[in-house]
């Protein structure tokens, strides 16, 4: 009897378990075909991304065949009129394209620089197709484009220069946000890579002077605080 019963409560716990896990794999499939049709190569799952209890949509982290190094997100957002998807990997597609139209801006004021563009994990508006350019990229402000920009030298001059790049910056329609940063040295300037940049800059990186800033929908500064400003 008691076989009995105990047969009757775990059936259908697992039918629900067995039903959740092949929704999860239909669901991690059908993002992955999202993104191979949107991109036209193929992508693999390295798994979920946290912070999604109580949300009403799914993120994970995937990876192409071209860039293996690089994981992106991918987001399917529940709609009673059907699942939205969102990426952001457009991000890694433009970013030596970012770089290089950033860098043309800030050596014009800056002198030799290093400038290295950050992808957000944030996925970006449906809108954002492949065919998008690096510069309408900069131009659109759901983009949330990061940059790190390492300056060899003119310490100086540093809080004019900044006012100077955000009027270029505004002039070419950009909306961007980052740091503007002179390194404590020649040999710190040097050793500067994008192989070093993490969430916080570059892991043991001094700097000599430092500008955090973000631009508004209207070009001007929405913040700017300067290393050592309370």
């Amino acid at each position: 009897m008691r076989a009995l019963l105990y047969k009757v409560i775990w059936l259908p716990v697992l039918v629900l378990v067995t039903a959740g896990i092949g929704g999860y794999i239909k669901r991690e499939d059908q993002m992955l075909a999202y993104m191979e049709k949107k991109y036209k190569e193929p992508f693999t799952m390295v798994g979920s991304y946290g912070g999604q209890i109580g949300k009403d949509y799914v993120m994970v982290r995937v990876k192409s065949t071209s860039r293996p190094t690089e994981q992106a997100l991918v987001r399917v957002i529940y709609d009673k009129k059907g699942n939205v998807y969102q990426d952001n990997y457009l991000g890694f597609l433009l970013k030596d394209e970012i770089e290089a139209l950033v860098q043309r801006e800030a050596e014009m004021i800056y002198g030799e620089c290093k400038v290295f563009y950050k992808v957000p994990h944030l996925v970006f508006p449906t809108s954002f197709g492949i065919d998008m350019s690096g510069e309408e990229f900069l131009q659109h402000p759901e983009s949330m484009v990061q940059v790190f920009i390492y300056v060899k030298e003119g310490i100086e001059d540093s809080r004019n220069n900044l006012e100077k790049f955000r009027k270029q910056l505004y002039e070419k329609g950009y909306r961007i946000k980052g740091v503007v940063s002179y390194p404590s040295g020649k040999e710190a300037y040097e050793e500067m890579s994008a192989g070093k940049i993490s969430r916080d800059g570059f892991a043991g990186y001094t700097a000599a002077e430092e500008a955090v800033f973000a631009m508004d929908e209207n070009g001007k500064f929405r913040y700017v605080k300067w290393k050592g400003d309370d």
